[in-house]
Order: C-alpha cells, then sequence, then structure tokens
C-alpha cells in the first residue's frame, strides 16, 4: 500500500478501518497498451462501475485485526473482490440469468457481447490468483497447502461453481426452501467464506478464530442472500441498480417467492440473531472486531415496510 494510502486514504472509525478500494480495483488490472482494445474497454467498463466492496473491506479489515500488514491486506482485498466480480459477470450472461444491469450501469455482454464478457471475467479470475500465490509464496508448505485447498474449496466444483450449476438447473421440483438456501450455501456463502476466512488464515490465525468466521460466513451469507431476493421482488431498477424481479420471471431460486413475506422475514431475523451471537463470541469484548457490524442486516418491526423489506443494513 502507498504512502498515500497510509496516511490519508486510512483512518479508524468507531466501528471500521476505511480505505480506498476504488484506485487498486482499477490499477491492479488496469490494460497497457499490449492489451487487446476491445477487452481493455471491457475491463474499463467493469472496474468504472464497481460496486459496494463490501467483501473487500470485510477482507481488509480481518487482515489487519489478525496482524496481516497493510499492502498485504490490501491485494488479498481486492483478489476477493475480483472473484466476486467475475462471478457477476459471468451470472448476468444470457445463457444464465439474461441480466441488463449490474451496479447502476449496463451488463458488460451487452456492451461488448458474451464472448469478451467471458473474456474479461478469465482475466479478472486470473489476477486474483496471481495476488493470492503472491502472498503464499513466503508461507511455510504446510499452510500453503491448506490455503490452496481452502481456496478450491470456495471458487471449485464444491463451491461457487456448485452452486452456479445448482441455479441454472433449478426446476418446479427444486422449488423448496431447502434447496434454495442449499443454492445459496454454494454462490453466496462460499464467496463471503473467502472473503472472512481467508486472510485470518494467510495471517495464522487460530482455529477457533477461522472457525467462527467460517459461520458468520454461513449467517451472515444467507441474511444477505435473502435480503438480495426480497431486493429483486420489490425494489425497481433505480433502488437495486440491477434487473429487477429478474427471479419471479425467469422460475430462479427465491426464498420470499417459495415461502412467502412473513417466513422469508422471520428467517432472516433468525439468521442475524445467529450471527450476533457468533459475532459476540469471537469478540469477547473487544473492538478491534467492531467491523463486522458492517455486515449486519438490521432487522425489526419498526424497520420492514409494507412490502417486508428490511430498510437498513448492506444489502
Amino acid at each position: 500500500m502507498s504512502a498515500k494510502h497510509d496516511s490519508a486514504s486510512v483512518y479508524l472509525q468507531e466501528k471500521s478501518i476505511e480505505v480506498d478500494f476504488l484506485s487498486p480495483f482499477r490499477d491492479f488490472i488496469l490494460p497497457d497498451h499490449d492489451s487487446e482494445s476491445q477487452l481493455a474497454r471491457a475491463l474499463l467498463h467493469i472496474t468504472a462501475h464497481p460496486g459496494s466492496f463490501i467483501r473487500a473491506r470485510m477482507a481488509w479489515n480481518i487482515g489487519y485485526a489478525c496482524g496481516l500488514v497493510p499492502a498485504r491486506s490490501e491485494r488479498i482485498a481486492i483478489a476477493v473482490e475480483y472473484f466476486h466480480t467475475a462471478s457477476l459477470i459471468f451470472d448476468d450472461l444470457s445463457c444464465m440469468d439474461d441480466a441488463d444491469l449490474r451496479r447502476g450501469g449496463r451488463c458488460v455482454h451487452v456492451i461488448f457481447g458474451e464472448a469478451t464478457a467471458m473474456l474479461a471475467a478469465l482475466a479478472f479470475i486470473n489476477r486474483a490468483y496471481s495476488l493470492i500465490w503472491a502472498e503464499t509464496a513466503s508461507l511455510p508448505a504446510k499452510q500453503t497447502q491448506a490455503v490452496t485447498a481452502f481456496v478450491e474449496s470456495c471458487l471449485g466444483t464444491n463451491g461457487v461453481l456448485s452452486g452456479q450449476s445448482r441455479d441454472l438447473g433449478f426446476g418446479p421440483e427444486d422449488n423448496t426452501p431447502e434447496r434454495i438456501l442449499k443454492i445459496a450455501e454454494g454462490k453466496t456463502v462460499t464467496l463471503l467464506r473467502l472473503s472472512l476466512t481467508l486472510p485470518a488464515m494467510l495471517a495464522g490465525a487460530s482455529d477457533r478464530t477461522i472457525l467462527l468466521l467460517t459461520q458468520l460466513a454461513h449467517a451472515r451469507g444467507l441474511g444477505y442472500q435473502i435480503a438480495d431476493d426480497f431486493k429483486d421482488v420489490f425494489q425497481g431498477e433505480d433502488e437495486s441498480g440491477k434487473t429487477s424481479d429478474r427471479d419471479r420471471s425467469l422460475h430462479r431460486p427465491n426464498i420470499v417467492v417459495c415461502e412467502g413475506v412473513p417466513s422469508a422475514a422471520r428467517r432472516l431475523r433468525a439468521l442475524v440473531d445467529e450471527g450476533d451471537v457468533i459475532v459476540k463470541e469471537l469478540s469477547r469484548g473487544t473492538s478491534i472486531w467492531n467491523f463486522l457490524d458492517d455486515l449486519r442486516i438490521t432487522v425489526g418491526p419498526q424497520l420492514i415496510n409494507e412490502n417486508g423489506i428490511p430498510l437498513s443494513g448492506n444489502l
């Protein structure tokens, strides 16, 4: 991390340490004069429409809390964000969710075509792996093997790829809460688990810390997906920044559509409560983990509107 980041862009707040992720998100994959022009334009379009960086912020702060130097935490945070970005590019393709909008702009495949979009997604994946492996180069062999196996479990055929495949194969017989949540575990939970657990593993955190972060990723990841299902059903494109009501129109898995607003809201509240217990156990009265509050979706009768949508939290 540059001196600029150390002195100006990083500052301690009550809940978290804020970092300028926009510059490294763009610069770590910035095309050069040898890059093919169509692919270069696609990469620039994607980096010009970043998300909330919630996963990157979590990864950075966990690395910081566990003792990683800021530069290492930054590279891991951006790697996690690149994997997430690539997953969204693939998810939006016409052969998958067939979306038009993402992060308030037109999807990359709509502008540049599906082939270029897929190449751009692979560029993000390749760069993410290179950032991670650079961080494992100096680790003991046993720790490197554990990190490698963990990354594969999140991103491979038993992780996000399995979740996406289950999503694509979703049919009427799969429209049960159990099967919908299984898809969410593969798609949403695994990427959040990567964000929360990978920095801790690279920092050599205790088994207890890693276990609690894994459990937290499950509770918050499922909660995040249910909140996103509420958004898909009830929010318009100008509010959510992406194509709305795709799940219902395409008969995609959506827990709100499947079991209704009251049941889905109760399920969300239970997951929030579960996550709160885990955070309390993890922090044990110390303030260094307060940034995890940023993952919490605040729910309650006064914060649920007439459609059942949680009105606060990082949706």
